[in-house]
């Protein structure tokens, strides 16, 4: 249940900031992934936006 409450926590972050992460859970073990598909990479709302996933992560 942590796992989901998780990914629907990075779920509204990630709709607030208009980025569209990876996550995938198994079992307890949430992974997000990040990447900006239109700019081939990372960036800094990547970067950003991992800072806030980090911060509610524990």
């Amino acid at each position: 249940m942590e796992a989901l409450g998780f990914i629907a926590r990075v779920g509204l972050l990630a709709e607030r900031a208009d980025h569209h992460p990876t996550l995938t859970n198994t079992y307890n073990r949430v992974e997000v992934a990040l990447w900006s598909h239109d700019s081939d990479g990372v960036t800094e709302r990547d970067v950003a936006l991992a800072g806030e996933v980090n911060e509610r992560a524990g």
